[in-house]
């Protein structure tokens, strides 16, 4: 074979490798994170329960938010060696499924991972409210008095003992008394601006119930609806969004929370669990 043979067939060769490449370019192959439990951790005397409900999580490496997905996900990271990687909670805000959001009560879990490609790195993050949280209400029904407060139209509001922790709070409407309501026997100011406000509730009910606030303004009495929760045969963890709100009326002040059910058409009673009432910002 001649050289000028060789030199073409070498090129033609080079060329056919190159087109390949183009066309399955090599892939990196990903380092994978797997959150499958996130657990809370709090100060019960000042900052109440830490039952959760946080079915998502939120992933940042090296400052570069990347996504967020549900537990339990394996999640793609086209990263090497060690880095720092960030995970923040995830909720249901208002209980929807469909809007979810990292809980910005909680400061993020940090760590160090040597991330290696195709392994799969399992994470059990542990979160906590970030330090500066306050906590205006704290209902678990455990003490001697309420934080919330009925009229005397309303199903009446009492404790009941072995609820979902220690003690909890309950309403039977029925016939005699058909609608209930309660609202937090103090006021607060809520901070407004950005800052994330929550009522976080714990509840167990055959019917629904809506969850509101009243406040005053310059401008009159504001009352906003803010959800109706549907009913669950099975104890459930919501959080509340009072942020958009206080944003809304930022100068408004004496914040009070209501609480408002009514006995379903044709029925006979009607049950209302409640625990671990807290609003939380």
């Amino acid at each position: 074979m001649t050289r000028n043979k060789i030199i073409c067939l070498l090129m033609l060769t080079a060329a056919v490798t190159s087109s390949c490449n183009v066309i399955n370019p090599q892939e990196d192959i990903p380092a994978y994170i797997e959150v499958d439990s996130i657990y809370v951790y709090t100060d019960m005397e000042t900052q109440g329960t830490a039952s959760s409900n946080l079915p998502d999580f939120w992933l940042t490496v090296d400052g570069i938010f990347l996504s967020g997905y549900p537990r339990g996900t394996k999640a793609p990271v086209l990263y090497g060696g060690k880095h720092k990687v960030e995970l923040k909670a995830g909720i249901y805000l208002n209980g929807i499924e469909g809007m979810r959001a990292f809980y910005g009560v909680f400061d993020p879990f940090d760590t160090i991972i040597d991330l290696q490609p195709g392994a799969i790195h399992k994470i059990i993050p542990r979160v906590t409210y970030y330090a500066g949280a306050h906590f205006p209400l704290l209902e678990d029904f455990d003490h001697s008095s309420f934080q919330l407060t009925t009229p005397v139209t309303s199903a009446e509001l009492l404790r009941e003992s072995n609820s979902f922790q220690n003690q909890g709070g309950i309403v039977v409407m029925d016939a005699a008394h058909p609608t209930f309501e309660c609202h937090t026997t103090d006021s607060f100011d809520l901070p407004g601006g950005t800052i994330p406000t929550y009522v976080e509730i714990n509840h167990k009910c055959n019917t629904e119930f809506s969850v509101s606030v009243k406040a005053i303004t310059t401008l009159g009495p504001l009352d906003y609806e803010l959800l109706v929760v549907r009913s669950s045969d099975t104890w459930k963890k919501i959080y509340v969004n009072l942020t958009s709100i206080a944003l809304q009326a930022q100068h408004a002040t004496d914040w009070k929370i209501y609480i408002k059910s009514a006995l379903a058409p044709g029925a006979i009673t009607d049950t209302l669990r409640f625990d671990n009432i807290k609003l939380v910002y």
